[in-house]
């Protein structure tokens, strides 16, 4: 049992960081110098609904390992910005929301799981672009598109845990 159980595991993980890395990858826009990318979409979903050292491992390796394809100078403080977003939306979320039945209640649990992991993501790339490049201008762009990011992602990983929460895949999430 212990053997499916981290077979299990190991999918999930697998399939939410090719998840990411194809958001990022593909479903994303370059701005001015800034990059907008979904991959926070993802690194939420699996957040919330696998946990923190999920969330942690989709965020952390999925984005580093798009980065190594679209934006490779970004790709080591990626590593611990976006595995710290997905550590901090999985720990909002994992006591909380399996103890709640009131789908009004685990709807803003979600939200304010994914603002918490939204916040460490703008604020994290905002430090790393003022500290790296020494440059404020640099992390003032970065801050005003990582903020719509966070936005865009936001809204779209709200509708897709409603959608997610509103069939019958649910049952099968611990």
């Amino acid at each position: 049992m212990k053997n499916k159980n981290l077979t299990k595991q190991l999918v999930i993980n697998a399939l939410g960081i090719a998840l990411v890395i194809i958001a990022t990858s593909f479903l994303s826009m370059t701005i001015s110098s800034s990059f907008i990318n979904l991959g926070d979409v993802f690194i939420f979903f699996f957040g919330i609904y696998f946990g923190p050292v999920t969330g942690l491992l989709v965020g952390g390796f999925g984005s580093f390992f798009a980065d190594v394809l679209v934006h490779p100078s970004t790709m080591v403080y990626t590593l611990f910005i976006k595995g710290l977003e997905g550590l901090v939306v999985g720990l909002c979320a994992k006591g909380l929301r399996k103890y709640i039945k009131n789908s009004l209640l685990r709807n803003i649990f979600n939200i304010v799981s994914m603002l918490a992991g939204s916040v460490i993501m703008v604020g994290g790339y905002f430090l790393a672009k003022a500290f790296i490049y020494g440059n404020m201008e640099t992390a003032l762009i970065s801050l005003t598109n990582n903020i719509i990011q966070a936005i865009a992602s936001l809204v779209i990983a709200i509708l897709l845990t409603n959608i997610f929460d509103n069939t019958y895949l649910r049952k099968y999430v611990n």
